[in-house]
Formats: structure tokens, C-alpha cells, sequence
């Protein structure tokens, strides 16, 4: 039987707790994971009783380096966040494949999907064939991809998303609750597709679209 597998969150939140939710959903059926603790730069932060390891730096989580049973997982992605925190994630120097990908046991993934590095799969996702998925991306429940799909690197679907079929999401695009993309659309990197939204047209990378059908949007 495998070793156990430790994992530690890099940031502590919302999206953290989702994903140690499907952890606890996993382990109910294979004890694969097991969350060893978390690093946050706030000293007094607390996530559920997991064990705060220190701040995010590379003094800090290069000693969890050195087994090679711990993995890790970026949660600070959001449409707040942006793009703003990657260079933090970069400069830590932790091999792609030592960042986990978490996928609950109620998603239904083709054989001929590929998916990356430091990706959560929440309940009732499905993804069709020939999917291309990067890495440290978010789904959350009930997110549908369409075959042929491209979904780029830090990208986030929220709860309830279609993504119609060869949709080409680039880097970092964030797609909010609800929202729809028609098939053959490109998503621009960086840009933001506001929940329940309707994509009928390409979208320019770091645009912000909203409505039905959606439409760039000033703030």
C-alpha cells in the first residue's frame, strides 16, 4: 500500500477550506491525504486545528521540501487577488509536481482530459474529452467543460460554470458563479467573467464582462 501523502496549504481561506472539505471527502474512501498544516504570512491566523508551519517564503517551506511525501496546494486565488500574488508563488522555487491535485470522488473527468499541477476538482464537475488543464485552477461544484476545452494556468470557476466546448480560457481567467460560454469563444488572460454572465463573443485579455449577453464593463 502507498505511503500516505501530507499536504500543506499555502494560505489559509475560503478556498482552503474547500479543498480540505473534498480532502475529507477523499480520505473517506482512501486515506490519501493527510493535511499536515499550512503556511500563512499572518502569524496569528488559524485554519481549522491545522498546524501554522510559518510565513510563505522559501526559508520557511524549503525544509518541507526535502520528504517526498509532502505536497502543497496555492489557495490565494481569487478575483481580488488577480494576478497580483503570483510572483510570491514563483519566487518559493517548488517543483510543479510537488503541488497537489485534489479531485473529489463525485466528478466525472474523460480518460482524455489532461489536467496539470496544483488543480482542485470539487464535487459534481465534469469535464469532457480532450480538456486541456493547466495548472493551480479551481473548480468548484457543478462546473461543466465542454470537449476540446483549454483552460490556462490560475484560472477559477466558480460553482454552477458551463464552459462550452473548445473554449479557450487563457491565463488567470476567472469565471463567476452561473456564468456561460458558448462554444468556440476565447477568454483573454486576466480577465473576469461576472456570475450568471452569458459569453456569446470573444472576450480582450483583462477585460471584465457582465449581462446577458455579456458586455465589457467599467467600473
Amino acid at each position: 500500500m502507498p505511503s500516505q501523502k501530507n499536504l500543506y496549504f499555502l494560505g489559509a481561506g475560503g478556498n482552503a477550506s474547500v479543498v480540505a472539505s473534498t480532502i475529507n471527502d477523499i480520505n473517506l474512501i482512501s486515506k490519501e491525504w493527510n493535511v499536515a498544516g499550512f503556511f500563512d504570512d499572518r502569524p496569528t491566523c488559524v485554519f481549522n486545528e491545522f498546524f501554522h508551519c510559518g510565513s510563505i517564503s522559501v526559508d520557511t517551506i524549503a525544509p518541507y521540501l526535502e520528504d517526498p511525501l509532502n505536497y502543497f496546494y496555492w489557495s490565494l486565488m481569487s478575483v481580488k487577488i488577480g494576478k497580483d500574488l503570483l510572483p510570491k508563488l514563483l519566487a518559493l522555487n517548488i517543483p510543479i509536481n510537488r503541488f497537489a491535485t485534489i479531485i473529489h470522488p463525485t466528478a466525472v473527468i474523460s480518460s482524455t482530459a489532461k489536467i496539470g499541477f496544483g488543480v482542485s476538482i470539487h464535487p459534481f464537475v465534469s469535464i469532457g474529452p480532450d480538456v486541456s488543464i493547466g495548472d493551480h485552477i479551481h473548480y468548484f461544484a457543478q462546473s461543466f467543460v465542454g470537449h476540446g476545452a483549454n483552460i490556462g494556468s490560475f484560472s477559477y470557476l466558480a460553482n454552477n460554470v458551463s464552459v462550452g466546448a473548445r473554449v479557450q480560457l487563457k491565463e488567470g481567467s476567472y469565471v463567476g458563479t452561473n456564468a456561460a460560454i458558448r462554444e468556440n469563444v476565447s477568454v483573454g488572460p486576466w480577465s473576469i467573467i461576472g456570475m450568471g454572465s452569458v459569453v456569446l463573443n470573444h472576450v480582450s485579455p483583462g477585460t471584465t464582462v457582465i449581462g446577458v449577453p455579456a458586455k465589457p464593463f467599467n467600473k
